[in-house]
């Protein structure tokens, strides 16, 4: 077993945002209506909002692979409200 943890680029915003709707159901959809949940999943966990925040220089996202298989990630950065 190969583990390896990167500094994810601007190609890894689809399987970001995968890791990022899976995990955050997984931990806390039970907490949310059907609706809020997916209006949640939409915004903050699309492709989308991944790519924003690999393109903001003050934002840092890694990567962890296993074996090749993206298995989780880590990201730092300013933190806001909107």
């Amino acid at each position: 077993m190969t583990t390896k943890i990167r500094r994810a680029t601007t190609d890894d915003a689809a399987t970001l945002a995968e890791l990022g709707r899976v995990t955050f159901i997984e931990a806390f959809g039970y907490l949310y209506t059907p609706e809020d949940l997916q209006a949640f999943i939409d915004d903050s966990h699309s492709v989308a909002a991944y790519a924003r925040s690999l393109a903001n220089p003050a934002s840092a996202l890694l990567r962890a692979d296993c074996d090749g298989v993206a298995v989780g990630y880590a990201q730092a950065g300013p933190c806001g409200f909107r």
